[in-house]
């Protein structure tokens, strides 16, 4: 019982994400690693909740919309996820853009 190792946060994600990127079960990618497969499972369950409680103000940018006329579709791009749509001009910067994909 001694020789347990303690692991920090980043540690644990970095388990999490190389099991789940690994195509190995739980148990299989536990057995290699030396770990507990009930005690992998619980911190990624705490780990997951604890990233759900991130506050907005952390997981989103601010977009503060203008003010404008509609924009014909054949001079917009079009952004479409299940019921979300975001339109905007061929002109937005691109860099703006890029910025807003990546945030999500």
């Amino acid at each position: 019982m001694g020789n347990r190792k303690r692991r920090s946060r980043a540690q644990w994600q970095s388990l999490i994400s190389d099991q789940a990127q690994s195509g190995l079960g739980v148990a299989e990618f536990c057995k290699q690693h030396g770990l507990g497969a009930k005690y992998f499972y619980r911190k990624r369950r705490l780990l997951q909740d604890a990233k759900a409680l991130v506050p907005a103000s952390e997981s989103f940018i601010r977009v503060s919309p203008e003010r404008s006329p509609s924009v014909p579709v054949e001079n917009s791009v079009v952004l479409q996820h299940r019921e979300s749509r975001l339109q905007m001009p061929v002109t937005t910067d691109p860099a703006w853009l890029a910025r807003l994909l990546q945030s999500l």
